[in-house]
């Protein structure tokens, strides 16, 4: 299956979601986007917003936030400009990392849409949000939806939002805490959605303190990996501690390509090295002593032993009472050739 250029039956898609973790410094972003690249990620995300545009302005500003004075205060500090936004596009293409951002207002999808990103991100936030998702659909391209705080009756009208919209989409089972417990993860939450959406890729968006979480869902199937990354988790903002620095993003894109090929298929399957090797480790039929030919092999005239190159042990039932074609000596490893 593909989804956003991806192959994603061959390896899942590591997105380093940057979000806000620039704190508004555009070399930083930069700087973070390298470091996506170099450790071995699919996507760099971002946060794309105006403060205004999804808060009233009075709430955030009554707000304690995490640096300054207020919560208005610190968002405000992490707006980009539209020249921003185009240079730092430029850079990841220039790096050969596709970009993405979450849009929070269709003034930010319009934006975004400017700079022509591949696909869009739906936070969790606007899940509930269908006129939003439909305003996004419209601009033709990918959806990625997250599904945090949701029920799965709202994923389903999020869902039907798109049905005349012909666009690929993927979800991605969140836990909307930061960080949460891993008693709180579910993360049988992400077989679920693949059972009840088969048709849509299903990935995880993680908050997790590490990154054994997001490796254990990729066992689970997860398509798509999204974690928040930084270059440092002392940096200031409030996403920090929960994100990946570039040596565990390095492990996580390892961890996520071996596991992908480990899972391999569903049905039992023996490749050729591995039906050599039980020529070799498993028993077969051998004969304990010399024997002639029209002798009627008997229980005492058998043993079971290595290597594996002759009828194997579970057929010893259809040997015992069957006549000798051939002489055989002592250790002969019976073959099928060899009786009446």
């Amino acid at each position: 299956m593909n989804f956003l250029g991806f192959n994603i039956d061959q390896k899942p898609i590591i997105i380093a979601e940057v979000g806000i973790n620039h704190n508004g410094n555009l070399a930083l972003a930069k700087e973070m986007i390298d470091a996506a690249v170099e450790n071995g990620a699919d996507i760099v995300k971002f946060q794309t917003f105006t403060v205004e545009e999804f808060y009233v302005e009075d709430f955030a500003k009554s707000k304690k936030g995490w640096n300054r004075n207020t919560l208005f205060e610190d968002l405000k500090s992490l707006e980009f400009s539209e020249e921003e936004w185009f240079e730092l596009k430029e850079h990841a293409d220039q790096k050969g990392i596709m970009f993405l951002s979450t849009p929070f207002s269709p003034k930010d999808v319009d934006l975004l849409a400017k700079l022509n990103v591949k696909g869009y991100k739906i936070a969790s936030m606007d899940l509930s949000n269908p006129p939003f998702i439909r305003y996004i659909a419209q601009k033709g391209k990918p959806l990625i939806l997250s599904v945090g705080m949701s029920t799965i009756k709202e994923i389903d009208i999020a869902i039907e939002s798109l049905i005349d919209f012909n666009i690929p989409i993927a979800l991605l089972y969140c836990v909307s805490l930061y960080p949460p417990t891993v008693d709180k993860v579910h993360l049988r939450s992400i077989e679920t959605l693949k059972r009840m959406y088969p048709h849509i890729p299903i990935g995880y968006s993680d908050h997790t303190i590490g990154i054994h979480v997001p490796i254990a869902a990729i066992t689970m199937g997860a398509q798509i990996i999204e974690k928040h990354f930084t270059i440092d988790k002392n940096l200031p903002g409030p996403d920090q501690k929960v994100s990946m620095d570039p040596s565990e993003l390095k492990i996580l894109r390892q961890a996520a390509d071996e596991i992908w090929s480990a899972l391999g298929q569903t049905w039992k399957v023996l490749s050729k090295e591995e039906i050599e090797v039980g020529k070799v480790a498993r028993r077969s039929v051998v004969i304990n002593r010399n024997m002639k030919a029209g002798e009627v092999i008997k229980e005492e005239d058998i043993t079971l032993k290595r290597p594996g190159t002759g009828i194997p042990p579970y057929e010893v039932k259809h040997v015992i009472g069957r006549t000798l074609k051939v002489d055989v000596p002592h250790e002969h490893i019976l073959q099928w050739e060899d009786l009446l």
